[in-house]
C-alpha cells in the first residue's frame, strides 16, 4: 500500500463550457479525514484547470497508506455545463504517486501514473414517438404523436421523417407546446421537417407533445415503419443532436382498430344494416351504421 500525493490537472477541451466547483469534491472511504487531506485549487498553468492533492497527515506508515485496492474510487467531483456546451474531455494529467511506507529515513519513491480522461457530452433531451404500434384501417388516417423531454430551451427542431413504401404522410399538426408564431413544415420531396419561428419563440415547457404526424395507407400492411432520423434541436445560438427513443410500427387492416370496420369483409348480399337506435335500414346511411352478417351473425360498426 502507498502513501500517495496525487497532483491532477483537470483540463477541459472546452473550458468555456465546463466548470468544476471546488465545493463539489467529495472523498471516499479510501481517503480518511483523520489521516489525509484532500484539496482542490485553481491550476495557474491551465486555463479552466484544477489541481487536486491528497496528502498524508500522519507520520505513521500504517496510517499514511491510502486504503482499498486498485480500481476503487478516491474522490468524486461535479462538473457544471454551460448552455453553449456540446462535448469535451476532462483530463487528469501529471499524476504523481509517492510511496512513503518504507523504513524510517528512506526517501519516498515517486511514480508517474498514466493520464485518465473522460468525455462529457451535453444531454439536450430525448424524442419519443407514440404509440409504439399504430393501427389503422385501410385508407383511414391515424395519428402519431412526437414528444420531447428537453433539458435546454428549444427554439427550433429539424428532423428527417422516414416512412415505409405505401405510407402517405397526410399532414403535421402542431402541439400545444408550440406558439402561434411557430411553423411546422414538411418537405414532401425529402421528408425534412422544420419547426421554427422568425421570433425565436421558445417551445413551452420541458416535456410533452411537440407535434403529431398523420399518416394513412391504402394497402394492407403488418410491419410499416414511421421513424424520425437526424434530429437536431437548437437554442438561440447552438444546435444539438437528439436521440429518438423508438420507431413506430404501423399495422393496416380491413377492420378499424376501434371496431369501425369495412363492409368488404362481409358478403354484401348477406348483410343487414341498422341505425344506432336499432331500426333496420334499406342500406348504408351517412354516418355510423350497425352491420350484421346474416350467415355468421357477426356485427360490426361502419362509418359511411
Amino acid at each position: 500500500m502507498m502513501s500517495i500525493s496525487v497532483h491532477c490537472s483537470l483540463i477541459s477541451l472546452c473550458p468555456q463550457g465546463l466548470s468544476l466547483d471546488n465545493a463539489s469534491v467529495q472523498r471516499t472511504d479510501r481517503v480518511k479525514p483523520a489521516f489525509h487531506t484532500l484539496s482542490i485549487t485553481d491550476n495557474v498553468n491551465a486555463v479552466g484547470g484544477k489541481r487536486a492533492t491528497i496528502l498524508a497527515k500522519s507520520a505513521i506508515p500504517a496510517n499514511t497508506a491510502i486504503g482499498g485496492l486498485s480500481g476503487d474510487v478516491l474522490f468524486t467531483f461535479r462538473v457544471a455545463v454551460a448552455k453553449n456546451y456540446k462535448q469535451g474531455d476532462v483530463l487528469l494529467s501529471n499524476i504523481i504517486a509517492s510511496d512513503a511506507t518504507g523504513a524510517a529515513g528512506e526517501k519516498a519513491v515517486k511514480y508517474e501514473l498514466e493520464d485518465a480522461v473522460t468525455t462529457i457530452t451535453a444531454d439536450p433531451g430525448i424524442i419519443t414517438l407514440s404509440p409504439d404500434t399504430a393501427r389503422a384501417q385501410v385508407g383511414m388516417n391515424t395519428r402519431i404523436d412526437v414528444a420531447m423531454n428537453n433539458n435546454i430551451k428549444v427554439v427550433g427542431l429539424q428532423a428527417d421523417l422516414v416512412v415505409s413504401e405505401d405510407i402517405e404522410v397526410v399532414e403535421l399538426i402542431p402541439g400545444d407546446r408550440l406558439t402561434a408564431n411557430v411553423s411546422v413544415e414538411l418537405n414532401p420531396a425529402t421528408g425534412r421537417i422544420l419547426i421554427s419561428s422568425h421570433t425565436n419563440d421558445v417551445f413551452e415547457g420541458n416535456e410533452g407533445i411537440l407535434f403529431s404526424i398523420v399518416v394513412k395507407s391504402d394497402k394492407l400492411m403488418d410491419d410499416g415503419v414511421v421513424e424520425l432520423k437526424n434530429v437536431k434541436v437548437s437554442d438561440e445560438e447552438y444546435s444539438f443532436d437528439v436521440d429518438v427513443e423508438n420507431t413506430v410500427i404501423l399495422k393496416v387492416t380491413e377492420d378499424d382498430p376501434n371496431g369501425i370496420s369495412s363492409i368488404s369483409a362481409f358478403d354484401k348480399d348477406n348483410v343487414e344494416v341498422y341505425d344506432l337506435s336499432g331500426r333496420q335500414m334499406n342500406g348504408l346511411q351517412k354516418g355510423l351504421n350497425i352491420v350484421k352478417d346474416k350467415k355468421s351473425g357477426r356485427v360490426i360498426k361502419m362509418m359511411h
